[in-house]
C-alpha cells in the first residue's frame, strides 16, 4: 500500500490469498479504523489485499509521508496502535469462528456486521464474493444463503443480498458477531 486509509463511510475487507487461488476475508474495516499501519512501518509486501466491499469514501496520506509525521504525533500513535490491537483481536476471533462455527452462522455473521458498517440492508455482494470471504465453495454459500431466505432472514439474487430482519439475522449469527461488534464498540476514534 502507498498510502494509508482512514473509511469515513463504507466497509473494507482485508483478505489473504493463497497461491492456489483460495482467500479467507480475515478482518473488515470500517469508520472506526484504518488501513496501512505495515506501509506506515516500513512493511511493503503483506500478502493480502484490501477489497472495498460497498461504497466507501475515505481520507488518505503517502505512506511515506504518514511515518514521517507519526513520531511528533504520540496521540495519534497511540490511537493507531489501539486500532491495530482491536483489529488483531478480531483476526483471532475470525480464524476460531471459520474453525469452529457452522458455516450458516458465519454467514449471517458476515452479512450483520457488513450491513453495519456499511448503513445499508442492501448489499452488493454475488455468491461468488461470499464465498470467498468465507472461505468456501460457491454451492455452500447457496446452501447457506437459501437456509437464511427460508428463514425469511435475508432476500438474495444475482449480485445482491437484502436483509428482511436484522434482529433475526443478528441473532442467527455465532457468538462472534458480539464479540466483534464489543472490538468495535471500544474503539477510540472520535470522528
Amino acid at each position: 500500500m502507498e498510502h494509508a486509509y482512514f473509511p469515513s463511510r463504507g466497509l473494507v475487507s482485508l483478505v489473504v490469498e493463497l497461491e492456489e487461488g483460495k482467500s479467507l476475508e480475515v478482518g473488515m474495516i470500517g469508520r472506526e479504523g484504518f488501513l496501512g499501519a505495515p506501509s506506515a512501518m516500513g512493511i511493503r509486501d503483506t500478502h493480502g489485499r484490501a477489497i472495498v466491499q460497498a461504497p466507501a469514501e475515505a481520507f488518505r496520506i503517502p505512506s511515506e509521508q504518514f511515518a514521517e509525521i507519526l513520531p511528533a504525533a504520540p496521540r495519534l500513535q497511540f490511537l493507531l496502535a489501539h486500532s491495530v490491537i482491536r483489529y488483531n483481536l478480531q483476526v483471532a476471533q475470525i480464524a476460531a469462528c471459520t474453525r469452529f462455527h457452522q458455516l450458516k452462522q458465519r454467514l449471517a455473521r458476515w452479512l450483520s456486521i457488513s450491513a453495519k458498517k456499511s448503513g445499508s440492508d442492501h448489499l452488493p455482494f454475488t455468491q461468488e464474493s461470499l464465498a470467498a470471504m468465507l472461505g468456501v465453495g460457491r454451492p455452500s454459500i447457496t446452501l447457506a444463503a437459501g437456509a437464511l431466505q427460508k428463514a425469511g432472514l435475508i432476500s438474495y439474487s444475482r449480485g445482491s443480498v437484502t436483509i428482511l430482519d436484522r434482529r433475526a439475522l443478528e441473532n442467527a449469527s455465532c457468538e462472534c458477531y458480539r464479540v466483534i461488534l464489543q472490538l468495535e464498540s471500544d474503539a477510540v476514534f472520535e470522528r
